[in-house]
């Protein structure tokens, strides 16, 4: 479970107000004090937290989500919960605005629960003059950021991790999202990105930071020149990843993946352990565990062999 916390608290009083303020608010279900201490994604869980969930499962909502503001279109009729629902109109573009209005107009700062509470960076890593730094960033012993990289607020590096010239870690990925009215909204970005230990990522590669779960590249990683990492994706450890490589958001790879040069794997697909995807393939649909794919759209090869042998 990830939840992006503020830096300081507020509580339903001030939340409701601002609701109250939002065209597509209609009804507050009940009125009692939430310590709200961020947001979090409804489909992972959390606590203390805002969250929407346009349709309403009750029961997988009170077992994911407690003492929660949370906005939706479907009324609840039970009882015996312990979140305050909110229905609104349009839950998405609520929670949107909400937290749109919450992080310019009250100032409140979020970050994400599973970045380490030291916040530094180390003595011990070589910082190019030239590369851009944020406050709010760990960077650990022996990390490389090279020449005319941008790193951003949210991002976590581990140790040993090299940064290869001009690359950019932790910005924004694009997500608009059309409300009722036909309206264009921007979904704020209010995770970061989380990098392990010994990874390489090379020369003008952009990584971008989660929404409400960070974007995750594990340790012994290596990925090549003027590749993307999509916001909320996840790079499990040992994987191999070739010059040019697109990954769409909320795509997990799974441990010790090879993946070739030119590949594009489009968003919200699982590549599993050990799979191997052909240079300038297109995937489209998720990949099995030990399993070689090539093409576009990509299928599987079972003579393939992609990357160098490990």
């Amino acid at each position: 479970m990830e939840i992006s916390f503020f830096t300081s608290h507020t509580n339903s009083d001030r939340v409701i107000e601002i609701l109250q303020d939002i065209d597509h608010a209609l009804a507050i279900n009940q009125q009692r004090f939430f310590e709200v201490r961020g947001c979090c994604d409804a489909r992972q869980g959390g606590k203390n937290s805002i969250a929407f969930s346009p349709s309403l499962n009750p029961d997988e909502s009170e077992e994911k989500l407690q003492d929660c503001i949370v906005l939706t279109e479907s009324p609840m009729t039970r009882q015996d919960t312990t979140n305050l629902y909110v229905t609104v109109d349009d839950a998405r573009a609520v929670f949107i605005a909400l937290l749109d209005r919450l992080t310019t107009e009250l100032g409140l700062q979020p970050y994400t629960s599973i970045m380490s509470a030291d916040i530094s960076i180390s003595p011990l890593a070589r910082i190019h003059p030239s590369a851009c730094l944020e406050e709010g960033v760990k960077i650990s012993d022996g990390a490389v950021i090279s020449a005319g990289c941008v790193i951003k607020r949210g991002t976590q590096i581990g140790c040993n991790t090299v940064i290869r010239e001009n690359s950019v870690i932790g910005c924004d990925g694009i997500t608009v999202y059309k409300n009722k009215n036909g309206d264009l909204m921007k979904f704020p970005h209010v995770c970061g990105v989380v990098i392990g230990e010994n990874t390489e990522i090379g020369a003008g590669c952009v990584v971008a930071r989660g929404i409400l779960s960070s974007t995750r590249i594990g340790s012994n990683v290596v990925i090549g020149n003027l590749s993307n990492i999509g916001h909320g994706a996840t790079v499990a450890d040992d994987v191999w990843m070739s010059v040019g490589t697109l990954i769409g958001g909320h795509t997990h790879i799974g441990r010790k993946a090879t993946i070739g040069m030119g590949s594009r794997i489009r968003d919200n697909q699982l590549v599993g352990d050990h799979a191997s995807i052909g240079m300038g393939s297109v995937v489209v649909k998720s990949v099995d565990p030990g399993t070689s794919v090539f093409g576009n759209p990509a299928k599987r090869m079972a003579t393939l062999t992609t990357g160098p042998k490990r």
